[in-house]
């Protein structure tokens, strides 16, 4: 009898198992089924993904990006190492702040900030600014830069009574900028902060501009004089460089003449180049930027009574209405300018270095 047991259970046995092999395998395709409605069974904590989730990214139109010169952000903007969000990011950047632009890849710029580091931008962060097509023979729709001179970690020079320049020059800038009615403005700088002569001109460059006016107010004089000692510098080489100073310098120094203050001069004031050692233009800023461009020097801070003149919004919005004439006249007119002197050797200095360690507009 045992045998015979044995020979009738064993086939039931293999039949058994067979069947619940059968079962499971049904079980794992159906978990597995992309038709599977019902929850599948947890077979232990999830895993998280070493890599964060993708951002969905705008692609724009290239065509929309060709002939970009320049952007400004819109808010807090991540200057990247690279065109993509996973690479470093180099700074955050406040709303407001105007960047040369030199490429761009994909929905990224490539960009020059302030301090003069090289990064990229997403174009959802910027508002777009073309270069200019032609040049204009009008205030209106001309594309102007206008420079704010110093600023941030860069005062520039003091008056007496504590005024700095970088606050002066910033104010009669944006009193010009209201006056330039109809005109693309672009301000270098639109805040309280360190910008690079490089940056300055790039955003001009960029821009296909149709002129750069640098404001300044000025220091170290050569000694007391019976007139506005305002001086333009214009690009050594540049005829209408030297056009645009002589018609800043008549206009600028036709509204100040009148107003009766102990001036300080230097010798050689008025509408006048400055070149270096090696003959090339002495200021970085005329040196680097390709269209017309000036510096002007409108009066001297360090002298009291001008600091205190400088101080009256009066006096700033007497320097923005002339300057305004004058670029007016420049883009409208073939008027020549005067007020041009042969200017007197002056000794090697500073044109203007970043700090070591330049904050950027954050």
């Amino acid at each position: 009898m045992a045998p015979t047991t044995r020979k009738a259970t064993r086939p039931v046995t293999v039949a058994f198992s067979a069947a619940v092999l059968c079962l499971a395998a049904i079980t794992i395709a159906f978990a597995r089924s992309p038709e599977s409605t019902g929850p599948a069974a947890s077979t232990g904590p999830a895993t998280a993904s070493p890599f964060p989730p993708p951002i969905p990214v705008p692609r724009p139109d290239p065509a929309d990006l060709e002939g970009v010169g320049a952007v400004t952000t819109i808010g807090p903007t991540q200057v990247k190492s690279g065109p993509s969000q996973y690479t470093a990011t180099l700074s955050t950047l406040r709303r407001g702040v105007v960047l040369p632009v030199t490429g761009f890849r994909g929905p990224y710029l490539s960009v020059f900030t302030p301090c003069e580091a090289w990064g990229w931008v997403h174009v959802a962060n910027v508002d777009l600014h073309r270069r200019a097509s032609n040049k204009s023979k009008a205030v209106e729709g001309a594309t102007i830069v206008l420079d704010p001179g110093h600023g941030g970690q860069l005062s520039g020079a003091k008056g007496p009574g504590g005024l700095t320049e970088m606050e002066a020059n910033f104010d009669i800038t944006k009193r010009l900028a209201h006056r330039l009615t109809g005109a693309r403005i672009f301000l270098t700088r639109t805040g309280n902060y360190t910008a690079g002569l490089e940056f300055r001109s790039k955003i001009a460059n960029r821009l296909g501009a149709d002129l750069l006016v640098s404001i300044h107010n000025n220091a170290a004089p050569d000694g007391p004089s019976e007139r506005p000692g305002t001086e333009t510098y214009y690009q050594f080489a540049s005829p209408q460089s030297k056009r645009l100073a002589g018609l800043l310098y008549e206009e600028l120094f036709a509204g100040l003449r009148p107003i009766k203050i102990a001036w300080m001069a230097d010798r050689d004031a008025g509408a006048k180049y400055r070149t270096n050692v090696a003959g090339d233009d002495f200021y970085g800023l005329l040196r680097r930027t390709d269209v017309p461009a000036v510096i002007v020097e409108a009066m001297y801070i360090s002298n009291a009574p001008e600091e205190q003149l400088l101080r009256t919004a009066d006096a700033r919005e007497l320097i923005a209405r002339d300057l305004a004439e004058g670029i007016g006249r420049y883009l409208t007119s073939d008027d020549p300018g005067s007020g041009f002197v042969k200017p007197l050797h002056r000794n090697e200095g500073s044109s203007g270095q970043l700090p070591s360690k330049c904050v950027e507009p954050v």
